[in-house]
């Protein structure tokens, strides 16, 4: 495992914000659903329905008509990714490891396709090894194929799979070369996934870690080389493609090694590849399950896509993934209610919902559409973002992003380097950006308030503890000179226990030391709010 990512595994860092401001699931409609094999293809029959598993309405099985799900963004950045659902081979889950997932990686713009594959244990039907395989082929060809209807880049188009789905998707990554099905022109593309994502994957089938599932592919009398053909570690050449691998400690379903032995296997070929073993989640745990550190994994992976160079950056700020929905309109604006503007880094993301929850029905809350980035983003963009509404009170922040330090040769996520890189914005120059942005928020006549920058702890990868102190010092002396509030966030967070950090390392917050986050922001803004003078009207301080 690569050190950089212990630092930086939910900084997902410059390009994660791809449109924050419009990047919505596009499906929230109907996703269409279509068909990968052509009329009168063998063993597909549109004719049969598929069966939803009694008392399990996510789960399906029954597939004799093998289709894509199709997710589409808003806003698509030319990466696909054919999403393989587990289910033991006996059923797919496709919900909570399809459609749950396809729709969070188009909040990254990413294209995502559900495949509903064919299973080895359909009744009256001989669905064993290589069909499957084949429907996972034919996914990745289709997808390919299309790539210019759905604004994707044919040669950034990848698997993910979870449990046994995770099985079929590692076995599309190493078998592709072997097989080949089908006489059409989609047929003729490649099947050669770019990258793949394997969710806690059965991989072998070695005694002490394989899982029974595995075996559900093949019929009665298997030799011992069909079933080496099912242990998809044994199968890794120096083609396959670059693999990131998620799991978790305590998987009693399907053991970690089966993630550690395609680990090794991957790095004995000299193929890129990323394992990461989280301390809890069990198995099936999908986008993670609350509450342990699983739920972190999709931060993980948009990191080392882009790391890879599958996602490049956009310019923009990043958001964290629990805060992906925090900038949507939630209330509309009441022409009797105060405004209030709130600016910042993803800190203030964070406790944006909160804080609009709180002064529900006391003031219109809004916030700007966007991480803030940086003071020279500020100077930027600060016109823009104040529109033409007339603002009550403006909460603000720079500073996280102005201390962090980069370098164009880093391997961590977003180029930040605290020990060979660049400070982004020197404390001097800082300085003269706050003075400029706090005369500029003066002309709007809102009542200002500033908050401190949050604490940098240990072991981030990006910036140096204790310059927060540095840059939070320039700023008070700006605010005292103009008559500015200071809401001090820092001293809040420097009383933080660990468990409220989103892990070791991180400047981000988990959802409760969030909400704690938002208590004294909603307070300082309600004192400052102009005072009520008539029922239904307000007059302002100044």
């Amino acid at each position: 495992m690569k050190p950089s990512y212990k630092a930086i595994r939910s900084f997902v860092a410059l390009m994660v914000a791809l449109s924050l401001a419009g990047q919505a699931v596009a499906s929230k409609t109907s996703s269409p659903v279509i068909p990968i094999w052509p009329a009168g293809t063998a063993q597909v029959d549109p004719n049969m329905s598929e069966e939803l598993v009694p008392r399990h309405l996510e789960l399906v099985k029954n597939i004799h008509d093998p289709n894509l799900t199709v997710f589409r963004p808003n806003n698509p950045n030319g990466v696909a990714v054919v999403i393989c659902p587990g289910g033991a081979y006996m059923f797919l889950g496709v919900e909570h490891e399809g459609k749950r997932v396809a729709e969070t990686l188009n909040k990254f713009g990413i294209t995502a396709f559900v495949l509903k594959y064919r299973l080895p244990t359909t009744q009256s039907a001989n669905f064993k090894h290589p069909v499957p395989l084949s429907d996972a082929l034919r996914a990745i060809q289709w997808v390919r194929y299309h790539a210019s209807e759905y604004k994707l880049d044919a040669k950034r188009i990848g698997i993910m799979g979870f449990s046994a789905g995770g099985h079929l998707a590692a076995s599309a990554g190493t078998l592709y070369s072997k097989y080949s099905f089908g006489t059409d022109g989609i047929a003729q593309v490649s099947s050669r996934p770019d990258f793949m994502c394997l969710g806690y994957p059965v991989i072998s089938t070695q005694k002490e870690i394989a899982h029974g599932c595995v075996r559900r592919l093949l019929n009665a009398g298997f030799t011992q080389d069909q079933l080496a053909e099912m242990s998809c570690e044994l199968n890794v050449t120096a083609q396959t493609p670059p693999t990131f691998l998620l799991h978790a400690k305590d998987d009693k379903g399907v053991l970690p090694q089966n993630s550690m032995v395609m680990h090794e296997a991957l790095k004995q070929q000299g193929v890129p590849t990323e394992l990461m073993l989280y301390e809890q989640g069990g198995h099936g745990f999908g986008l993670g399950r609350k509450g342990t550190d699983s739920a972190q994994w999709l931060d993980d992976f948009i990191a080392w896509l882009s790391s890879m160079q599958i996602i490049g950056s956009t310019g923009e700020f990043y958001r964290p993934t629990q805060d992906l929905n925090a900038l949507e309109p939630r209330t509309k604006c009441k022409a009797n209610l105060p405004n209030v503007l709130l600016t910042g880094d993803s800190i203030s993301i964070g406790y944006t919902p909160v804080v609009i929850e709180q002064l529900k029905g006391v003031a219109n809350v809004q916030r700007v559409k966007s991480n803030c980035g940086d003071t020279q983003r500020g100077l930027q963009s600060l016109h823009a973002w104040l529109g033409d509404t007339q603002w009550d009170v403006i909460h603000f922040n720079w500073g996280l992003h102005d201390l962090c330090y980069w370098h164009p040769e880093s391997k961590v996520y977003g180029k930040r380097d605290k020990v060979n890189g660049s400070v982004a914005v020197p404390l001097e120059q800082y300085g003269k950006n706050l003075q400029a942005l706090v005369l500029q928020l003066m002309q709007t006549d809102a009542t200002l308030i500033w908050a401190s920058t949050t604490l940098v702890p240990q072991g981030e990868a990006g910036r140096r503890v204790g310059d927060e102190l540095k840059y939070n010092a320039v700023a008070k002396a700006i605010m005292l000179k103009h008559g500015v509030a200071i809401n001090d966030l820092h001293a809040l967070t420097a009383s933080f226990p660990p468990q409220l950090f989103s892990r070791l390392g991180d400047v981000h917050y988990k959802k409760e030391g969030s909400a704690q986050l938002a208590q004294p922001v909603a307070s300082v803004i309600q004192r400052a709010l102009p005072e009520q003078s008539v029922v239904g009207t307000y007059s302002r301080k100044r």
